[in-house]
Formats: structure tokens, C-alpha cells, sequence
């Protein structure tokens, strides 16, 4: 990654602005997927205890790609679970997490495969007010 102080600087204000007003993710995640040279981004808002979607928000996604996740590949989504093991604020790559072994036969890998989702960057944080 070799983003401008310019870049970075967006990116750290537009997520201050949406932690502000939930309204404002669609332009956080799009200034955060410029950061990170990505074409996609999405946010997840989880009832941690049913894995269920309370609220998901995403930019530069298939609307279908969006609708089979929400209906199926979420629950079976071993990034989500990664998410949730991983130390609150620790950011991770499915591919350094999950080896090629292990993504040639998981059936959410084979979806982003043809989804065109490449290496998933995810985290988790338990927001205050959020529905954990």
C-alpha cells in the first residue's frame, strides 16, 4: 500500500464522520477502499450470539453477490468466525489466516472466487450502542 498523507487523512475523517452519523458509511468504506487499493468494502453490524445481519452497508458489490451472502454465505462465512476470535481491533487477511489448502475446499471461498472477491480484510469492534 502506498497511500498519500491525503488519502490516509480522508479515509481517518470519513470514519469519524459515519461513527457520527451512520448515514456516512457508504463514503467511509469507499474512502477506506481507496486507502487499501480495494474495488469492494462492506461493514457488517452482527448479533453475535445468532450470527444473524443486522445491518450490512457495502460499496463496489453485485447486488446478487450481496443478496446470496446475506441469504446464505454469511452463515457459513469462516472470515466472520475469525473475526470474532481475533483480539477486538485486530485487523487480519483471510489469506494469511486460512491457508490455500483450507480455501480450495471451504464453499465461502468457492463463492467469493466467483464473486470476485479477492482477500477479505476484516476486524471486529463492539460498538457502543450496537446490537451485540
Amino acid at each position: 500500500m502506498d497511500a498519500s498523507l491525503e488519502v490516509f487523512s480522508r479515509a481517518v475523517a470519513a470514519l469519524h464522520e459515519a461513527g457520527a452519523a451512520p448515514e456516512r458509511w457508504p463514503a467511509a468504506l469507499t474512502e477506506i477502499a481507496t486507502l487499501l487499493q480495494a474495488s469492494k468494502g462492506a461493514l457488517f453490524d452482527l448479533q453475535l450470539g445468532a450470527r444473524e445481519i443486522v445491518s450490512f452497508v457495502s460499496v463496489g458489490h453485485d447486488a446478487g453477490v450481496q443478496k446470496d451472502y446475506a441469504e446464505h454465505y454469511h452463515a457459513v462465512d469462516p472470515t466472520l468466525q475469525a473475526a470474532f476470535e481475533h483480539t477486538e481491533l485486530q485487523p487480519f487477511t483471510a489469506y494469511e489466516t486460512f491457508p490455500a489448502s483450507f480455501r480450495t475446499r471451504d464453499e465461502y471461498f468457492h463463492f467469493a472466487h466467483r464473486s470476485d472477491i479477492g482477500d477479505v480484510i476484516g476486524g471486529a469492534a463492539d460498538m457502543p450502542g450496537s446490537s451485540r
